[in-house]
């Protein structure tokens, strides 16, 4: 009878939550009296103390999954917005010049873009991507500036990196000619290679 009352008196102490898959146990004073936190947890069966182990696993899977499935539904005409700076370039095969790529800036603001390059004028104009093609493709039309009239085919790639950061790849081919197939320039050609970083605040 003793061992009866003790036992209630345990039970009467503790209190299971399970609502995120982790069990909790809370003595109070009779619970103390009536024996220790960790003789109790040693009598929850080994099959549950597993079972709570993978739920917590999955759970913890779940939202991992979920941040990445909300990453993969922004789309690229959200994800470009912002200022954005040449960390490399070339153009036919050749190193674009250090002292000139470093005085570009692009922003991108909903469908426009304006790129400054030093003390020139703007060069503002229109962009329309689609990221449903193998390379995705950008067209560009300048609107205002040297480029006004102009159309300028591109393939690109955006990608996210949490630790250095967004990169944009563009190849353009500045004859207006063709679209290019492939991320690289070719000397004799007029094809721009370009990957931007976002600039940093």
């Amino acid at each position: 009878m003793k061992h009866a009352h003790r036992d209630l008196r345990r039970d009467r102490g503790s209190f299971f939550l399970l609502r995120t898959g982790l069990l909790y146990s809370s003595p109070t004073r009779t619970d103390v009296l009536g024996g220790s936190a960790g003789s109790f947890r040693e009598e929850v069966p080994k099959s549950l103390k597993l079972s709570l182990a993978g739920i917590v696993v999955l759970s913890l899977s779940w939202v991992a999954f979920s941040a990445e499935s909300k990453e993969a539904d922004v789309k690229d005409t959200d994800a470009i917005q912002g200022t954005w700076v040449p960390a490399t370039a070339e153009l036919g095969g050749q190193k674009f010049p250090d002292d000139v790529r470093k005085t570009i800036k692009l922003v991108i603001k909903d469908d426009q873009y304006t790129v400054t390059v030093g003390e020139q004028g703007d060069d503002k104009g229109t962009i329309k991507l689609d990221d449903s093609a193998t390379p995705k493709t950008l067209d560009i039309t300048g609107t205002e500036g040297p480029n006004k009239g102009k159309t300028f085919l591109c393939i690109y790639e955006l990608k996210h990196d949490k630790t250095s950061g967004d990169t944009w790849r563009i190849c353009y081919d500045l004859s207006g000619k063709a679209r290019p197939t492939e991320f690289k320039t070719a000397p004799n050609t007029k094809l721009y290679l370009v990957a931007y970083a976002r600039e940093k605040k």
